[in-house]
């Protein structure tokens, strides 16, 4: 079984943290950093390590694009991607830096996910790319017919639910199959950048 690990940031200490923060999350199944490490000591040094401008979501998720492909050479696989919302609705008063999700009115992000699978075994193979989508703050939803005629009238790229440039660039870090087929879904709104650090 894979050692897991988070990225290698180019430096041993934050690679070190890194691993046992996933190892911590994938052990207890939470995303509270208290309650992830097994005293206080430790539970400081996630919170440096994710406040570090060294540590990025570029270099966790190429990290993950290439070990899927380790995982992915010689076999049929299938590539899939999807969107996500993150709901933050009842955290309002504790966020900041966020827009809208699907509704238009809660506070969070889209997370446009990219994930191996064994077309033969149905195994998940891992993590090809992401892109994560924050809408800027006060964006107006429209309503659902305007919505519908604005979604036919967009680009493919400029779509939520395309697989994006970030992800794309990540998934070819990932190629190390055979051969591969795509699979996609989930809806599409406006959409924009966002801070860089946003408040969790």
């Amino acid at each position: 079984m894979d050692q897991p690990q988070l990225g290698r940031f180019g430096d041993r200490r934050l690679a070190s943290i890194g691993d046992s923060l996933l190892a911590a999350m994938q052990k207890r199944r939470i995303m509270c950093l208290h309650a992830l490490a097994e005293d206080r000591s430790q539970g400081r040094r996630f919170h440096r390590f994710l406040d570090s401008e060294s540590v990025s979501m570029h270099e966790m998720l190429v990290h993950a694009g290439r070990q899927t492909a380790e995982r992915a050479i010689g076999r049929h696989v299938l590539a899939i991607a999807d969107t996500s919302e993150l709901n933050y609705a009842t955290h309002t008063g504790r966020k900041r830096g966020f827009g809208t999700v699907g509704n238009g009115q809660d506070m969070g992000v889209l997370l446009h996910p990219i994930i191996a699978v064994d077309a033969e075994q149905g195994g998940l193979l891992g993590l090809v790319g992401a892109e994560v989508i924050n809408r800027p703050e006060g964006q107006s939803p429209l309503p659902a017919t305007a919505k519908a005629e604005a979604l036919k009238r967009r680009p493919a790229d400029e779509k939520e639910s395309r697989p994006t440039g970030q992800a794309r660039g990540q998934a070819k870090v990932g190629r190390g199959g055979d051969r591969r087929r795509g699979a996609g879904g989930g809806g599409d709104d406006h959409h924009g950048g966002g801070p860089r650090r946003r408040h969790l």
